[in-house]
């Protein structure tokens, strides 16, 4: 095996996707839960209040489910990348991402109060999530290469022009979600409904990331 490191790095990242893909599936039923619980809350009555409650505490319990895969997922992902980083340079500035990723998330869960720079923190946190699947894909494409298998690059490059536009969709909807929800009930539906909308841009674009991941898997074991 010419990448045993690289091999040993993607395998992880694809595993981290996995779990990023069931997460994202939860993300999204959290949401619509979340939806559902505030709208029956706003009923008034005793029923719709009850509704609201049950639904909003099953909302939490995946919520609470989401969040562990979430954890687990990133420890995968920088093991993975940690690895594949000792056979292709480009591994470690998807490293030097997952760092800035880092310290802008713990700004922006310092900083949540002020809405509009949470806002602008999220969108800095999802281009750095945007780069380091940009830099995994990178050092896919120069393995592809320099072994010539032209089909996985071609796969890379294709799916990195994808991923551009679906990070774009997300980074939008959760700013606008953020600036809603400081709008009483109303806004927090409004912005709840874009958070579904946004996790389902994410969500495609876990798929077209594990789709080349899977390439790239099949790829290292092979050389």
């Amino acid at each position: 095996m010419r990448f045993p490191n690289a091999y040993d790095g993607v395998k992880k990242i694809y595993t981290a996707e996995i779990l990023s893909i069931v997460a994202g599936v939860l993300g999204i039923l959290t949401a619509i839960m979340g939806v559902f619980a505030a709208a029956a809350l706003t009923t008034g009555t005793g029923g719709g209040m009850l509704a609201g409650l049950v639904t909003g505490a099953g909302a939490g319990v995946l919520g609470f489910i989401m969040l562990i895969l979430m954890i687990v997922a990133f420890i995968m992902n920088i093991l993975g990348v940690s690895s594949a980083s000792k056979d292709e340079e480009m591994f470690s500035q998807a490293m030097m991402w997952i760092i800035i990723g880092i310290v802008v998330n713990v700004a922006s869960t310092l900083l949540g109060g002020i809405k509009l720079l949470s806002g602008l923190l999220s969108i800095v946190s999802t281009f750095a999530s945007f780069m380091v699947t940009y830099s995994v894909l990178k050092g896919i494409i120069s393995i592809a290469s320099t072994i010539c298998d032209s089909a996985v690059a071609a796969a890379a490059e294709n799916s990195v022009r994808f991923l551009m536009l679906t990070y774009l969709l997300s980074a939008v909807f959760g700013l606008v979600g953020t600036i809603l929800s400081s709008f009483g009930t109303g806004g927090g539906i409004l912005a709840a409904i874009l958070t579904v909308i946004e996790i389902v841009f994410q969500l495609v674009s876990y798929f077209i990331y594990f789709g080349v991941l899977g390439k790239a898997k099949d790829m290292l074991a092979s050389v």
